[in-house]
């Protein structure tokens, strides 16, 4: 299906995203955030709702959450994903969808308990003015919570194989990589490691605290685990589709603006292209080993009382 076809994230929001979290670490922040105590939550950005899933059974009785997003078609799927989520479970609370955008959100001031986003920041041309619409639907004392990644964490992935492998294959992927991001964000789409950022923007928070997410991102044969079978199954996906990172004209579009050459681009697509047919051949043979760390910022602070 084309670019044209589909929003942007379809390609991103698969079965992987359910297993971005230790269930154990996300319920020891839930217990130091209280998060039991917001009963009226909404999250910008939720997408098809992977993090209002994960973050549904630690909210108290009678929890109100309404998720936000600008694409109709991610809404309709998160709605019945998470109607079914609290049927399983048996949830106390309900969820409700509305179609917007992060910079100006439909909502009064100081309306929610908790205002949340995963993964929206990266991709606002102004990340602080998404981030203060959300303080402004916040109520006072309330808590804002935000979880963006620095993805240049996935570069850790270079390091897989041994010391056969090629150095400068492995460098054309790290600066096509780089050049991409550095595009995307010189059109206004966003900026990839943003996650870094968090602190210019929680500074003027109350009872500010910061986390990592210390989900490691491990696949190894005999690959039996869901996460690695999900993983496998990306991997497939982009092999079987041509697809290295992203589709290729929009890579042509973020590599060029990144201040690469259309020469360059097809060479460096090709290649990596190639690379990663190598890779799924390596887990075919259950050769593959590889083991990548999320890194990314978990910021959470409480709106002032008083302005």
């Amino acid at each position: 299906m084309s670019d044209a076809a589909r929003p942007h994230s379809d390609r991103y929001f698969t079965e992987s995203r359910d297993h971005w979290w230790h269930q154990d670490y996300l319920g020891l922040l839930a217990t130091r955030l209280e998060l039991s105590r917001a009963k009226s939550v909404l999250e910008v950005g939720t997408g098809q709702g992977h993090f209002a899933r994960a973050l549904a059974p630690h909210f108290g009785a009678g929890f109100q959450f309404t998720g936000l997003d600008r694409e109709s078609r991610s809404l309709a799927i998160a709605r019945a994903r998470c109607d079914e989520f609290v049927r399983e479970r048996g949830l106390d609370g309900g969820f409700t969808f509305v179609e917007g955008a992060a910079e100006s959100l439909p909502f009064p001031d100081d309306h929610f308990d908790l205002v949340c986003c995963q993964t929206l920041l990266i991709h606002l041309r102004e990340p602080a003015l998404g981030f203060a619409e959300m303080l402004r639907v916040c109520k006072p004392g309330g808590l804002l919570l935000a979880v963006e990644p620095n993805n240049l964490a996935g570069l850790q992935r270079l390091a897989c194989g041994g010391p056969e492998s090629d150095p400068e294959l492995r460098l054309r992927e790290a600066r096509f990589i780089l050049l991409c991001t550095r595009g995307k964000a010189l059109l206004g789409l966003g900026w990839n490691h943003f996650g870094m950022e968090l602190p210019r923007l929680f500074g003027a928070l109350d009872d500010v605290r910061y986390y990592n997410n210390d989900r490691a991102w491990a696949v190894a044969p005999p690959y039996q685990s869901p996460l690695e079978r999900a993983a496998i199954a990306d991997l497939e996906r982009s092999v079987n589709e041509g697809v290295f990172a992203w589709e290729r004209e929009e890579a042509r579009r973020y590599y060029l603006a990144g201040g690469g050459t259309v020469e360059a681009f097809e060479a460096d697509y090709d290649s990596l292209l190639a690379e990663q047919t190598s890779e799924l051949a390596e887990v075919r043979a259950e050769k593959r080993i590889e083991l990548v760390a999320f890194a990314g910022l978990i910021a959470a602070g409480r709106k002032p009382r008083t302005r």
